[in-house]
């Protein structure tokens, strides 16, 4: 799934990778478990933010990176 979420980048929007992976995605599997899963993947190492959402934007309004040796 990371390679769907970032392609070559080491970093992105977390909007634009849930846009992505969505396009390729099955119908009937919406953004919300997308968001989920790669709110996982930060918890698992996986992925860091790298910026934080401003006061009452929603999360998926800052970027990510893969996390170094992942």
């Amino acid at each position: 799934m990371l390679e769907v979420v970032f392609g070559d980048s080491a970093a992105g929007s977390l909007s634009v990778a849930i846009g992505r992976v969505l396009g390729q995605a099955p119908i009937g599997v919406g953004d919300t478990w997308f968001a989920l899963r790669i709110e996982q993947m930060i918890r698992d190492g996986l992925l860091e933010p790298v910026t934080q959402p401003k006061p009452g934007d929603p999360a998926y309004h800052r970027i990510l990176r893969k996390c170094a040796g992942k």
